[in-house]
């Protein structure tokens, strides 16, 4: 048992406090490292990095045992493939069959020296060996752009350039193209996709003057400018996706760095938004999403994670108070594409193979929880919530997790002051009538809370220094009906329990 805090905002305090908290343990850990993948804060179904060349506690960027920006996310022969920043030192990366059990293999690649830097990027599987890097028939080669450091180009400009790194056997083992950078121009973070319509690469990537710009190539290799989209910002990521289920009715859908989104066509050349910008996720700690490359060979399925960051950018919070790693990913969700009163929207929900994580079930039904009455939820430390709910207009109910609040109510749910909201469009009088809220999802791990309300119609993401073991729920306002309230224990996603490499 923790010892406990009282709950308040994020401050410096707070994590002082926190952190004070966790002192016994550290000195613990420090003298006596825990098995890999079961230290005390270790996320058990949200992706973290391990250490591979010694023990160090509180990893900061760049160090072993630190991750940020999702990278080069692929499906390739039977395996997903993510990796993950080591801020710009290396690229980090894991394994799974299944999305939910993962391998985490050595660092793909790093950086040639100091400040050359291995930024952000994406992968592809070069099927038609077009690059010319592969040297099995049998075996296509796997392609990796990164930005590399900012250096001053002749011109007087300063920034990254996009280099190639490649492996022939499934990501075990890389080499960098001997004559990269392959495109000295724009800036950071290449997003890599095949264009069947014309048998070409695509490239997006964000440049100056604050935009993503669009490239073309047949090789990958050598690169052209085709149309810039001025107003994002970082990781760009753009894939399709069928309108309603409907393949006759593909749209593609643009992202920023921050997860926000917008609905258009792209014509191989320019990208035009048919929508207005909308969170994809509405967490305060929610940043550089990607989707896999090449799902169509899966099961077709659009499948996102994100990084689950520190929530005070540039400030930097460490949710992991004296232990040998440093931030963490989100779990997989699904995105699908759905007709939304009179608009599109993006719809994000935890993958359906969540459930093979579940183990112990607790569950009510037909429960009704009236004002001032708290339910005692569960006893531990990582969960998975399901809820199908009657609330009448007013109701309101808290959860509370390990000393964080998530706050529920038709129209809104809500974490840290940051809200998921989910309204009717505007009527006649300029009002928003709330949508009822009828299901939840919550996924609850050591350090983190995913919200996903009406099968991920929201969604908020957010990660917390935990103060308390507490897991309960409240009702502040009316009275709430769950016809259905399951709450299960998670097992864990690592195979990895020996620490063996």
């Amino acid at each position: 048992m923790l010892t406990c805090i009282p709950k308040h905002r994020l401050t410096v305090g707070s994590i002082l406090a926190a952190t004070t908290v966790f002192s016994q343990l550290a000195f613990a850990e420090e003298h006596a490292p825990q098995p890999l993948y079961q230290e005390t804060l270790r996320p058990q179904f949200h992706i973290t990095a391990r250490q591979w060349e010694g023990h160090q506690l509180n990893p900061g960027r760049g160090k072993d045992g630190w991750l940020n920006d999702l990278n080069g996310m692929v499906y390739y022969s039977g395996e997903y493939h993510v990796f993950a920043q080591r801020w710009a030192t290396a690229w980090l990366h894991w394994v799974s069959t299944d999305l939910v059990y993962w391998t985490e293999l050595r660092p793909a690649f790093y950086e040639a020296r100091k400040w050359d830097g291995i930024q952000s990027g994406s992968s592809v599987i070069d099927k038609l060996n077009t690059s010319g890097f592969g040297t099995d028939p049998n075996t296509s080669p796997m392609i990796a752009f990164y930005s590399s450091g900012a250096r001053k180009h002749p011109d007087g400009s300063y920034h990254a350039t996009q280099c190639i790194a490649y492996s022939n056997d499934k990501g075990r083992t890389w080499a960098k193209y001997d004559k990269n950078p392959v495109l000295a121009d724009a800036e950071r973070d290449p997003k890599v996709f095949w264009y069947e319509p014309e048998k070409k690469w695509v490239m997006v990537l964000f440049g100056p003057p604050g935009g993503f710009a669009f490239y073309s190539s047949k090789n990958l290799k050598d690169w052209q400018k085709m149309s810039f989209v001025p107003g994002y910002f970082e990781c760009p990521d753009i894939f399709q996706l069928p309108l309603d289920g409907d393949k006759s009715k593909i749209k593609w859908v643009l992202v920023n760095g921050d997860g926000s989104y917008v609905v258009g066509d792209f014509d191989g050349t320019a990208f035009k938004p048919e929508t207005e910008r909308r969170p994809s996720c509405a967490g305060p700690d929610y940043y550089a999403t990607q989707t896999f490359n090449h799902a169509e060979d899966a099961d077709g399925r659009l499948v996102q994670l994100a990084w689950l960051r520190r929530g005070s950018y540039p400030n930097e919070v460490n949710y992991f108070p004296d232990m040998p790693f440093n931030q963490q990913m989100t779990f997989p969700c699904e995105l699908t594409l759905k007709s939304y009163h009179g608009s599109m929207r993006l719809f994000r929900a935890p993958i359906q193979e969540v459930a093979k994580l579940h183990r112990v079930e607790k569950t009510w039904t037909a429960k009704t929880v009236a004002a001032g009455e708290e339910l005692t939820l569960g006893t531990g430390q990582h969960f998975h919530l399901q809820a199908e709910i009657d609330m009448p207009d007013g109701a309101a109910a808290v959860i509370r997790y390990r000393g964080e609040t998530l706050s529920i109510a038709n129209g809104k749910i809500s974490i840290r002051n940051r809200n998921a909201s989910f309204v009717m469009p505007k009527d006649t009088n300029g009002r928003n009538a709330p949508i009822k809220l009828v299901k939840l999802d919550i996924l609850l791990d050591r350090t983190s809370i995913e919200a996903f309300a009406n099968k991920g119609e929201v969604s908020l993401s957010a990660a917390f220094i935990p103060t308390n073991e507490d897991f309960s729920l409240k009702c502040t306002k009316g009275s709430i009906t769950f016809h259905s309230l399951k709450v299960y224990e998670m097992g864990s996603i690592w195979k990895q329990k020996n620490g063996s490499k």
